[in-house]
């Protein structure tokens, strides 16, 4: 990302609205994983940005060790502000990590153009335990890329069918896979659209600032409640398109 992202991420990461509800679903699934497992969790949290989720789970009692590692320096300095040691690894470069985990996190780092895949993936399996549990949050549906996305270096989005596919073809069974902040995509597919029709239009232009931004307390708790309002409805009933998907799978034992 640039490095203006990192740094409005790092201001914003542990309030913001979107924020708030990805982190709440990795927490929920996490702590279901330890009540099932009857014991505390490994985790390894690869791409950990700025380092606000490990500020946040890193005293849940149902974690026992939370490591990460974030390759960009910026993205280093921020979390270790926030008194979190990360390593320095990239996900293709895990190769000195010789210890298995109960979960691997991978949060929204798939989608970058300099990331290969498939070689990603393989990575993810080497570092779980057998029958351990992948985690994974990736912006979804081609469509809606915009010019945010070029501010974050996205290189892909996905189909639900597509990283369904990546994980299983590796040797992952796919426990939970699920397109989110549904309510919300009708809105950013009209602007990704304006944006390309009319690129230097000034209504729905960001003029080159992130997408990213602070919200007035009343909005943001407006879309606070719309995610988990529909949080509760995805429990009955899947939703066809999501401006994210978010994937739980193991490893085979």
């Amino acid at each position: 990302m640039e490095k203006k992202e990192y740094e409005i991420m790092a201001e914003l990461e542990l309030n913001h609205w979107w924020y708030k509800h990805l982190h709440f679903l990795i927490e929920e699934t996490l702590s279901k994983e330890a009540k099932k497992l009857k014991r505390t969790l490994s985790i390894f949290d690869i791409g950990c940005g700025t380092g606000g989720l490990i500020f946040k789970l890193k005293n849940k009692p149902f974690i026992r060790k939370l490591i990460g590692t974030e390759p960009h320096p910026l993205a280093r300095k921020y979390a270790k502000k926030r008194g979190i040691n990360i390593q320095s690894f990239s996900i293709e470069d895990l190769e000195e990590i010789d210890e298995e985990f109960d979960v691997v996190l991978c949060i929204d780092v798939l989608y970058h153009k300099n990331v290969n895949t498939l070689k990603a993936i393989k990575n993810l399996f080497k570092l779980l335990k057998p029958g351990g549990m992948l985690l994974i949050n990736v912006a979804a549906m081609p469509s809606l890329k915009r010019n945010h996305s070029k501010r974050v270096m996205e290189g892909r989005r996905f189909t639900l069918q597509q990283i369904r596919e990546l994980v299983e073809t590796q040797g992952f069974k796919v426990d939970n896979i699920f397109y989110w902040n549904s309510f919300l995509t009708p809105v950013l597919w009209v602007l990704s659209k304006w944006q390309k029709i009319f690129p230097n239009a000034l209504i729905f232009s960001d003029n080159g600032q992130s997408s990213l931004k602070a919200t007035n307390v009343f909005f943001s708790n407006c879309l606070t409640k719309i995610l988990f309002f529909e949080n509760k409805i995805r429990k009955l009933t899947s939703f066809p398109f999501g401006s994210s998907l978010f994937l739980s799978a193991y490893k085979s034992k």
